[in-house]
């Protein structure tokens, strides 16, 4: 890179006391109608691969999750919202984050802005004597990308791991029925 090229930010992601009130207000006035749209279109692609634009499953053996991408009728700052909602979630079933960041990067022309929380299942004691660690739903990461600052993508992906530390991790489709019932 140049000197007089743009440099590249990566700091932790913060969230203004504003964006935290304005998070309670969505959660409580619009969370539940975005949880709906978002079961509307899991259970659509899961049935016809596909069949929603604006929604792609990942499947493969080490990682599932969905792309959500940028809709009319959802607002660009409820993704970030819901990006939040589902760190919260994870951590209150049993997920320690280990990455809270916010990056910014020329791509070509472009600028992208990535906000990124990465969650692990916490060890359990019972894993330490059993020597098995329980996985959950394995790693999860949750990403909201921006393009020249326009929303890209919602990004929820499950990392699995197939050795004998871990035990079997639980479906995605468990983890999506926990998401979804809120």
């Amino acid at each position: 890179m140049r000197s007089t090229d743009p440099q590249l930010v990566h700091e932790p992601l913060q969230r203004s006391e504003r964006f935290v009130s304005e998070m309670r207000h969505y959660q409580t006035h619009q969370e539940a109608e975005h949880r709906r749209l978002l079961r509307a279109h899991y259970e659509q692609a899961a049935e016809e691969p596909g069949s929603v634009p604006a929604f792609v499953l990942l499947q493969n053996t080490q990682a599932s999750g969905f792309m959500w991408y940028a809709e009319a009728g959802v607002p660009e700052k409820h993704y970030d919202f819901l990006l939040d909602r589902l760190a919260e979630q994870l951590q209150d079933w049993g997920y320690a984050e280990k990455q809270n960041e916010r990056k910014i990067w020329p791509v070509g022309e472009s600028w992208h802005e990535l906000h990124k929380r990465y969650l692990k299942p916490r060890l359990q004691a019972e894993a330490v004597a059993s020597g098995q660690i329980n996985q959950r739903f394995g790693n999860v990461l949750l990403e909201v990308l921006r393009r020249d600052g326009k929303l890209a993508y919602l990004k929820l992906q499950c990392n699995v791991y197939h050795d004998g530390q871990y035990l079997q991790a639980e479906g995605f489709g468990g983890l999506m029925e926990r998401i979804l019932a809120g």
